[in-house]
C-alpha cells in the first residue's frame, strides 16, 4: 500500500445530528487504523455540530464536503464521488463503532474476492443484546427484519444502511445508490437487490459489530408518501410477472399509492427499469427463491 493511501474510505451523511454526529467521527477516528479517509457530508445543518465539524475538517481530522437539500442518498453517493480508497464504507452519523470493528470487515474482502459487499453486525445503543445479522423481509409489506445469529460470514439478501461496505469499482460501475429515491428510504435494500442481480455477492461478517442509535423521530420533515414512492420505485425497477402484481395490489391499499405509481411512469423510471432488467445477470424471481423472499 502506497504511503497515506487509505484502506479504506467511510463516509458519514449528516444533517443537524448535534452531538451524535462528533460522537461518531470522534469514535472512528480512535477505534480504527489509521489510513482511513473519513468523509464527512453536511448537507445544510444549523445546530452546532456545523461549526465542529468544519474545525475538524481544518485540523485535518475529516474531508468535509458541505452540500444543502442533497438528501441521504445525494449525500452518501457525493462523499463516495470523494472516496480514495479502494473500498467505500457508509455509517449512518449516530453509531458508536468499537475498538477493532473494522478490520474483520477489511480481512473478509481481502480473504474472499467474490465479495462486493458486506455488513458488520448491527446492534442498539439501548440494547446491546439486540444484534441483526443482516436484513430479509417476511411478508409483501416489504419492512425490514433483522436476520438471527450466525457465527460464520453469510450470504444474506439485503445489509443495512447504517453500515454497508462496497468495493469501490464495483460501486461505480452500478452508479451507487439509486439518485431517483427520493431523500431518505430503501436505498439500502434496493442496493442490495442490484448487486445480486448484477451478480455480485452481497455478505454480514459476525466478527464485526457497530452499534446503531435507533431514533423514534427524524432530525428533518419526511413526507411518508415519499417513502412509499421509495418503496413502489424498488418493486417496479426489480420485480416481474407475478410477484410484480402481487405487490402493487397489497401497497395500493395506501392513499397516496395511485399517485407514486403514475409518477413512476413519468418521471424516468420507466427508462431505467427497462436497462435494469437488459442489464442483470440473475432474475428477481432466482434472489427471491434463494432467499425464501415473497414466496
Amino acid at each position: 500500500m502506497n504511503i497515506g493511501q487509505p484502506v479504506v474510505s467511510l463516509v458519514i451523511p449528516t444533517h443537524n445530528e448535534g452531538d451524535d454526529v462528533l460522537a461518531t467521527v470522534d469514535c472512528i477516528l480512535r477505534n480504527s487504523p489509521r489510513e482511513i479517509q473519513l468523509i464527512v457530508v453536511d448537507d445544510g445543518s444549523t445546530d452546532h455540530s456545523a461549526a465542529r465539524l468544519q474545525s475538524l475538517a481544518e485540523q485535518g481530522h475529516i474531508e468535509l464536503h458541505r452540500g444543502k437539500r442533497l438528501g441521504a442518498i445525494g449525500a452518501r453517493n457525493t462523499g463516495a464521488a470523494m472516496a480514495r480508497a479502494g473500498i467505500v464504507g457508509f455509517i449512518d452519523a449516530h453509531c458508536y463503532t468499537p475498538k477493532g470493528w473494522l478490520e474483520p470487515l477489511l480481512e473478509a474482502f481481502d480473504r474472499h474476492a467474490d465479495v462486493a459487499a458486506l455488513s458488520p453486525v448491527i446492534s442498539c445503543t439501548r440494547n446491546l443484546d439486540a444484534r441483526g445479522y443482516g436484513a430479509t423481509w417476511i411478508d409483501d409489506e416489504l419492512a425490514m427484519h433483522w436476520l438471527p445469529f450466525t457465527a460464520q460470514m453469510s450470504d444474506v439478501p439485503f445489509i443495512g444502511g447504517a453500515g454497508t461496505f462496497v468495493r469501490k469499482k464495483i460501486f461505480d460501475s452500478l452508479d451507487g445508490f439509486d439518485a431517483g429515491i427520493v431523500q431518505w428510504g430503501y436505498e439500502d435494500v434496493e442496493l442490495s437487490i442490484r448487486l445480486w442481480l448484477f451478480g455480485h455477492r452481497v455478505v454480514v461478517v459476525p466478527q464485526s459489530v457497530i452499534y446503531h442509535k435507533f431514533r423514534t423521530h427524524f432530525r428533518y420533515d419526511l413526507d411518508f408518501s415519499e417513502v412509499l414512492y421509495n418503496k413502489l420505485r424498488l418493486i417496479f425497477m426489480h420485480f416481474d410477472g407475478h410477484r410484480l402484481r402481487r405487490l402493487l395490489r397489497h401497497h395500493l391499499q395506501y392513499p397516496s399509492a395511485e399517485k407514486g405509481l403514475a409518477r413512476l411512469y413519468h418521471d424516468g423510471s420507466e427508462a431505467r427499469r427497462d436497462a435494469l432488467l437488459a442489464a442483470r445477470v440473475q432474475s428477481m424471481d432466482s434472489f427471491c427463491d434463494r432467499f425464501q423472499l415473497v414466496t
